[in-house]
């Protein structure tokens, strides 16, 4: 079944979700993630507040930037 809300997780992508809900602000700053789990999550993000958020679904979100200062 293929649907625009169902994402399939990689292990390296499930291992960082579990970092960022276990770790403080300072240490998600550490988080090193490689170009397709960074993808695999702001694509995760993106759907989730798209569907969860009033008004997220035209505007462009912070999150961008947020995802590309992690790469950093």
């Amino acid at each position: 079944m293929h649907s625009e809300r169902l994402h399939k997780l990689t292990p390296e992508t499930l291992a960082s979700l579990r970092h960022l809900g276990r770790a403080t602000i300072a240490n998600v700053c550490n988080l090193r993630l490689s170009g397709n789990t960074r993808h695999a999550l702001e694509t995760l993000f993106r759907s989730y507040l798209s569907a969860h958020v009033e008004g997220m679904q035209h505007a462009r979100s912070k999150s961008g930037k947020v995802f590309s200062a992690m790469g950093k």
